[in-house]
């Protein structure tokens, strides 16, 4: 095996235990990427794991009706309780005594991993409807992740795709900053003097009242305002710009670049990949393709108990309205058409994230191919796509693209993807 073997069987270990941090999720697929022997001795530890959690399942219950049988740990068990409600009680006062701070915000909504962390360091902890957001962090870390938040004041922010964003308040003045990813905000009228500032590494936004959509990386941020009027400086120059509804403006680090507002580019019907600018998830070929990438994905909250195990997805992602490309509309006679091959047979998933025509999250949409050895176009009509969960739109008709994807699972079929057409 490529990788080392005892480095895996640790990290194989604290998967299973469910304490594996979000850096040692990236070792371990760093070593499972390409390495068809590591991904082989993957699934048959996890095949194992399941075999003996289920065998010391059964093991507890039989203790369970031996114990109901003996009457003395039964009296030994009532000296437990007494002693367990005792210190529940203690904990109780200590935890009211030392309860949190307010909440910032809300869960409303959210698929894929996500997770929220208070600060630098602490243990990250499960996001779930209702999950109270307060001073932190909140991460969506999966290209089809995402998170809807509510403000008391009834402001909405989506986040979507690989996205960091911190939250804050100070004296009801609402503090995010986004170091990377895409959110959708759809603020109330804030009050007077405490407009709501959202800093990422390339600019700083100031909103009174809109809704905006912002795309920010290490280098640029790119910012659309739907509705409203957003005030936004350039870090590198501290030059100011007012984007005005149905335009939008980027914000680079170099001062010497275009810092300009122009209106929103028309959606359009149709599209054409140009790799590698197109490409979230996936590696460049030297021919110009892109082959999967190999990651894990342990599923949101509400599969959790449906998944037999973490899945391993080997995945090109493509976001199809990168690089201030107008933003991609799937109309009712819309097919998609992707162009590749693979080296043995294989169950191709396919699907696409869709966004509505003024930002922010509306649904994702799916469908599964089965492709034998070799070159293959697959050409599917978007009513072949059915939508991932019951609460999305029936169909993405009328709704914008805002990336999509094409993998398989568990097995790596040596996917690799050389274009991809919408028309």
């Amino acid at each position: 095996m490529k990788s080392d073997q005892a480095q895996l069987n640790t990290l194989l270990a604290r998967l299973v235990d469910e304490v594996i941090t979000p850096e040692e999720v990236e070792m371990l697929e760093s070593i499972l990427d390409k390495d068809p022997v590591a991904q082989r001795y993957y699934l048959h530890y996890i095949g194992l794991h399941e075999d003996l959690s289920e065998k010391v399942a059964l093991s507890d219950r039989s203790h369970e009706q031996s114990a109901e049988a003996t009457p003395s740990r039964s009296s030994a068990r009532l000296v437990m309780l007494v002693g367990l409600v005792s210190c529940i009680i203690l904990v109780g006062l200590c935890v009211w005594w030392l309860r949190p701070a307010p909440a910032i915000a809300e869960v409303v909504d959210y698929a894929g991993p996500v997770r929220w962390i208070q600060q630098e360091g602490d243990i990250e902890q499960e996001v779930k409807p209702e999950f109270a957001i307060q001073k932190g962090w909140i991460e969506t870390m999966a290209a089809d992740s995402w998170v809807k938040l509510a403000f008391p004041d009834t402001t909405e922010i989506h986040v979507s795709g690989i996205a960091r964003l911190h939250i804050d308040s100070i004296r009801g003045q609402k503090k995010l900053r986004l170091t990377r990813g895409n959110i959708t905000v759809d603020a109330a009228t804030q009050p007077q003097g405490k407009p709501l500032v959202l800093n990422t590494p390339s600019a700083e936004a100031t909103v009174l009242g809109t809704q905006f959509n912002v795309v920010a990386s290490d280098f640029s941020t790119h910012l659309q305002v739907n509705e409203g009027l957003v005030k936004i400086r350039r870090l590198a120059d501290g030059q100011v710009e007012e984007v005005k509804r149905d335009h939008q403006v980027v914000a680079a680090l170099e001062s010497d670049t275009e810092f300009t507002a122009h209106p929103r580019k028309q959606a359009t019907s149709q599209w054409s990949s140009r790799l590698p600018g197109d490409i979230l998830q996936g590696h460049l070929t030297e021919g110009g393709s892109v082959r999967t990438h190999t990651h894990l994905w342990r599923g949101d909250k509400k599969l959790r108990e449906t998944l037999e195990r973490p899945m391993l997805l080997h995945s090109v992602v493509l976001a199809p309205s990168s690089r201030g490309m107008p933003p991609l509309r799937i109309d009712s006679g819309s097919y998609l058409t992707f162009y590749g091959r693979v080296a043995e047979p294989a169950a191709i998933n396919i699907g696409f994230t869709t966004h509505h025509p003024k930002g922010g999250f509306a649904g994702k949409y799916y469908t599964r191919q089965k492709q034998p050895a070799g070159e293959f176009e697959i050409k599917i009509p978007v009513s072949d796509f059915k939508k991932s969960r019951r609460q999305f739109p029936e169909t993405p008709i009328g709704y914008e693209i805002s990336h999509l994807w094409i993998q398989t699972r568990d097995v790596d079929s040596g996917l690799v993807i050389d274009r991809v057409t919408v028309e």
